[in-house]
């Protein structure tokens, strides 16, 4: 079967971002009843994982 490499590996990783996403509880639950207050929790939650942490 023939697939694309890069469509398939773009896939991934956005895979990967929604299960880190349900990792986080408070998005998990929903605990932010209000859409903007739900999409606001996930941009900080994307923000956390895509800058890197430098713990000193």
């Amino acid at each position: 079967r023939a697939y694309s490499h890069e469509l398939y590996r773009a896939r991934h990783v956005i895979e990967n971002v929604f299960r880190a996403l349900k990792r986080w509880r408070g998005i998990a639950t929903r605990y932010a009843k209000l859409t903007a207050s739900f999409i606001a929790a996930i941009h900080v939650r994307c923000l956390f994982l895509y800058l890197p942490v430098h713990t000193a």
